[in-house]
């Protein structure tokens, strides 16, 4: 069973890890929900910001401010 992605969201969201545990993330995020949400609201951060940068700075503020 593949651990879940933790700190390396980023990274598989820029697509930035090794072929193998890219491969391995992709499995793993159809079935886990946790680390599925976790790489929406990356993909979403991250849009904001390239759309507006100072609207990305509120999102992520809200983004980490908000109850998990």
């Amino acid at each position: 069973m593949t651990r879940h992605l933790g700190d390396q969201v980023s990274a598989y969201v820029d697509r930035r890890l090794d072929p193998r545990s890219l491969l391995a993330f992709d499995r793993h995020v159809t079935v886990c929900i946790g680390c599925r949400y976790a790489v929406d609201e990356e993909r979403v951060l991250l849009v904001s910001l390239r759309a507006d940068p100072q609207q990305g700075v509120w999102r992520a503020d809200k983004v980490l401010l908000e109850p998990a």
